[in-house]
């Protein structure tokens, strides 16, 4: 057992705590393959934490359909229809093996699932070859908050707290630059959506930005990289906030959802007035211009 599931199995009491495989949070999609809608992403992620320690395992693994219902708002029919789903999503994800060695995995996420019919049955499944074998092995791991998983409203929000969340932790680490093509492969993008650069930002980047700031102990933003006119990728940057803006991050997560849009815009006022420091963005700004010239 990989020290993920070690963790997994003492953070078990912890109602919070979600912990996951820094490997599944790197996954990425494969072009013109289908990638996880926001319920199916947060149901992936109950399933794993339902299996706990024993995700490694090739065993059947059980959860209520009233715990489904209650804690996703999901019917058995909805259940089914988005078990359906995951099984055409195909992941690509980054290991080391059981020899200790370096290797891309490619494959489903489940293997087997069965559904009772009864409102108050339970829903059986097994884990894909592909997942046990990462959890399984894996030394990698970042503690989520549940409450932030289940409270975002996008896919793109979810997948970028998750890639960050994999992040934050690593020493001197606070910024990482993605190709557009990095953008579209880690946050499930289907390649024939969303062209333009423009398009892009204002459907994917922007939003998933001021909703993981929003709801998260984080603040991030990014400055776009540039080859001549053309935007070739990302400086994602981001910083763990203070106390005080971790606290009203936990209160707006225990507020209702509803005006919860039209509050986001104080969110947006305050990533403004935070904008980063004359010597940040000087930073920033020489690190473009050399990635930008790497890429002619």
């Amino acid at each position: 057992m990989g020290k993920t599931l070690e963790v997994t199995a003492d953070r078990s009491a912890s109602i919070d705590d979600l912990v996951a495989a820094g490997e599944l949070l790197d996954m990425r999609f494969q072009p013109g393959r289908s990638s996880l809608s926001l319920r199916a992403a947060k149901l992936l992620h109950a399933l794993v934490r339902a299996a706990g320690a024993d995700a490694g395992l090739p065993k059947v693994h059980r959860i209520a359909l009233s715990k489904l219902n209650y804690d996703h708002h999901l019917s058995k029919e909805e259940v089914l229809d988005i078990v359906r789903e995951m099984f055409g999503v195909i992941v690509e994800l980054q290991v080391v093996n059981s020899k200790g060695k370096r290797a891309t995995k490619v494959g489903p996420l489940l293997s087997d699932v069965e559904r009772d019919e009864e409102k108050d049955g339970e829903l059986r499944y097994e884990l894909s070859p592909v997942l046990r074998a990462t959890l399984k092995n894996s030394n990698h791991w970042a503690v989520l908050s549940r409450k932030a998983v289940m409270s975002f409203q996008s896919r793109y929000s979810l997948r970028l707290y998750e890639l960050l969340s994999r992040r934050v932790g690593l020493e001197r680490v606070t910024s990482e630059y993605f190709t557009t093509d990095d953008i579209r492969a880690v946050f499930g993008v289907p390649h024939n959506k969303l062209p333009r650069w423009q398009d892009l930002k204002a459907n994917v980047i922007e939003p998933a930005i001021v909703e993981v700031s929003q709801l998260t102990g984080l603040m991030v933003k990014y400055q776009p990289v540039k080859t001549g006119r053309s935007v070739v990728g990302i400086n994602l940057v981001w910083r763990e906030k203070d106390a005080q803006a971790r606290k009203a991050a936990s209160r707006e997560l225990d507020r209702s959802s509803i005006g919860r849009a039209a509050r986001r815009t104080g969110t947006v006022e305050a990533i403004v007035d935070q904008a980063p420091s004359s010597d940040l963005a000087a930073a920033l700004e020489s690190l473009g211009r050399s990635l930008a010239g790497k890429l002619r």
